[in-house]
């Protein structure tokens, strides 16, 4: 496996992946759903404009793009976008990649809201 910081010519392969789990969390399980999808897809559609921007990881598994973050800069740092193969989910992938932003970055206080996808309204944090 190997983890790095996303090259310009990463972004097909992690707009791709992105699209992918979008496809499979919003569509399939909440089809209700039209209006997030839209703007969703539309988000998504641009990641390519977060190269410079932000910082995105990805993990690799020799060629293969199997998961990916990217921390948001604003006021405050947002890890977005966290999606992983749904080939390789279950492994602990996502937690690397979290780990990882966690670990690189001088964070003061770290906060987190998790967003359930299949409810996107219902949320939870942890401090």
């Amino acid at each position: 496996m190997n983890l790095y910081e996303a090259k310009k010519q990463d972004f097909p392969f992690i707009k791709q992946l992105l699209m992918e789990s979008f496809t499979q969390t919003y569509l399939l399980k909440k089809p209700g759903f039209a209006t997030m999808t839209a703007n969703r897809v539309k988000e998504l559609s641009s990641i390519e404009n977060f190269y410079g921007r932000n910082k995105t990881f990805v993990l690799k598994d020799g060629d293969i793009i199997i998961g990916t973050v990217t921390l948001q800069k604003g006021i405050e740092i947002e890890l977005k976008y966290l999606a992983v193969d749904p080939t390789y989910q279950g492994q602990g992938f996502g937690k690397v990649l979290v780990e990882h932003c966690l670990r690189t970055n001088n964070f003061s206080k770290t906060f987190v809201l998790i967003r359930d996808c299949s409810d996107p309204l219902k949320t939870r944090t942890v401090d």
